[in-house]
């Protein structure tokens, strides 16, 4: 007959503390339910485990040998068991993370350095990856949380998308780059008469870029990264396209000029995670986080 686990467990603590009120009290059970459950387990194993004495409990010679037997075991289910506690109190964890740079920056940057303040034991790895690359990965349990630009397309039941924010974009330049140029920009067909800072063909920001004006500029730049980009219009390169929270310093302090047009350019950015139930105990956490801070 199979042997119930907890009544080994329950075996080791009065061979441990060789009384049965000791063992009750450690575990906070009834003295009754652990003598209840001895005499349920020498019967099934058809042999008396314990002696009792006037000082407690003795083991019987067939008592030791069952102890000796199962002490490493019934330790490491013990470790195994604190381990996991450890992981549910965020005393220990790791949490893998992909995304486009876009996302990972104006997502997870601040909500992330907090909850890494508050639970300093959880590992996280952070690394970038195009939309595609980082869905396959979740999909596939590689990684624990993508980040994206929404919306986005995807055949995997198991995977959910949240909508964390929208991002506004804006068309910028210097001061310098004004003056030198005389710039003058009333609508957006009015850029092509000016040398242009790109987003990189295939991005959101780009696709966004070309539903709104066909490019015809005789001069202008494309770069991989809006830091890049930044870079070049910082350089009086030209009229950058480029989200509004990487440049509220400099247009605040006047370093830059943002082009006023009459209309608004958004994105949006997410999170794709494993479903509620599927998810860690870190990943939930620090999704938490993301949403409380936003």
């Amino acid at each position: 007959m199979e042997v119930n686990l907890d009544y080994y467990k329950l075996f080791y603590n009065v061979a441990k503390y060789q009384s049965f009120s000791k063992a009750a009290e450690q575990l906070y059970i009834s003295q009754s339910a652990i003598t209840q459950a001895i005499q349920k387990l020498e019967d099934i194993l058809g042999g008396k485990l314990f002696y009792r004495t006037t000082r407690g409990v003795v083991l019987t010679e067939e008592g030791k040998n069952l102890y000796n037997f199962i002490e490493d075991s019934i330790n490491t289910l013990m470790n195994a068991q604190e381990r996991f506690e450890q992981y549910k109190n965020l005393e220990k964890g790791k949490i893998i993370i992909r995304g486009p740079n876009t996302p990972t920056k104006f997502i997870l940057e601040k909500p992330l350095l907090k909850f890494l303040n508050d639970y300093p034991h959880i590992e996280v790895e952070l690394f970038m990856g195009s939309r595609a690359e980082s869905l396959k990965d979740l999909n596939e349990g590689k990684i624990d949380m993508a980040l994206l630009t929404l919306p986005t397309q995807y055949e995997y039941k198991n995977i959910q998308t949240i909508e964390i924010r929208k991002l506004e974009l804006v068309f910028t330049m210097t001061p310098e780059f004004q003056h030198k140029y005389n710039v003058n920009i009333n609508t957006l067909d009015d850029l092509n008469k000016y040398p242009l800072i790109l987003p990189r063909k295939g991005t959101k920001y780009r696709t966004i870029l070309d539903n709104l004006i066909t490019v015809t500029s005789d001069c202008k730049y494309e770069a991989m990264t809006e830091l890049v980009q930044k870079d070049f219009v910082d350089a009086n390169l030209g009229i950058g396209f480029l989200p509004k929270d990487l440049l509220l310093d400099d247009l605040k302090s006047g370093k830059l000029i943002e082009i006023k047009l009459n209309r608004k350019f958004e994105i949006s950015l997410g999170i794709a995670v494993y479903r509620n139930d599927m998810q860690n105990f870190a990943t939930q956490k620090l999704l938490e986080y993301i949403k409380n801070y936003y």
